[in-house]
């Protein structure tokens, strides 16, 4: 890193420092501060995701769910020093059981403020996945769980809590979909047991079949709206 200022005292250099660098750290710890049980046990509250980690996934990831500290593999970033704080770009931070990806702040008085996203490794996104059937409503491309989350607060009280807006989309899109495989279900079950003769003419029975599937929607969505 490169960093330049000026002073006689700590407080007279602050404002003046101004610079830019890179860092690396490997093997290293997040002190008192675990970012992967601070964002998805925040997660928990939310209707649907109440067993998002339950005891079984906490005790086959104790290093993930369990350390007091977060444990990485690598943790690697870009910064620049101004107006006494210094933002950082391009965080990563490599887990053995997740990543993250995000950028934000620290300034002198030890206050963050961080914008991430936490991406869960295959092997734990299925597991969750199967803890809560919610849970792979936020699965991406690769069936991996993702979600955006803040940090913020003062150092060493940190706070981190998943982007509300995301989760809201996340969840009514479950409900919408589990809401159509129901509604699908009945359509289906309605046509298998409907009989396969009779004496009416066709569109009189093409007529009938059309209401009765306007009526099994109607009912459908109903029920999906009021729940």
């Amino acid at each position: 890193m490169k960093v330049s200022g000026s002073g006689k005292e700590w407080n007279e250099i602050k404002p003046s420092l101004r610079g830019q660098g890179q860092a690396e750290v490997l093997q290293g710890a997040l002190l008192d501060f675990n970012i992967a049980d601070n964002v998805l046990s925040s997660v928990t509250g939310i209707p649907g995701l109440t067993s998002l980690i339950n005891p079984q996934v906490r005790k086959k990831y104790p290093e993930t769910f369990e350390a007091k500290d977060t444990r990485f593999k690598e943790l690697k970033g870009q910064f620049d020093l101004a107006d006494a704080r210094m933002n950082v770009k391009d965080l990563r931070i490599a887990a053995a059981d997740y990543s993250v990806h995000g950028n934000g702040w620290v300034d002198f008085e030890k206050r963050v403020d961080f914008q991430a996203v936490l991406l869960l490794s295959q092997p734990l996104s299925a597991d969750l996945g199967r803890s809560a059937r919610e849970v792979t409503y936020m699965f991406n491309n690769q069936n991996q769980f993702e979600l955006p989350f803040a940090v913020t607060g003062t150092l060493p009280k940190l706070k981190a809590r998943p982007d509300s807006n995301y989760l809201g989309k996340m969840v009514q899109r479950g409900f919408m979909r589990k809401g159509a495989e129901e509604l699908q279900q009945r359509l289906l079950g309605k046509e298998r047991s409907a009989p396969s003769g009779g004496t009416a003419p066709s569109d009189q029975k093409s007529e009938k079949k059309k209401n009765s599937t306007e009526e099994l929607i109607r009912k459908g969505l109903d029920q999906l709206f009021k729940r």
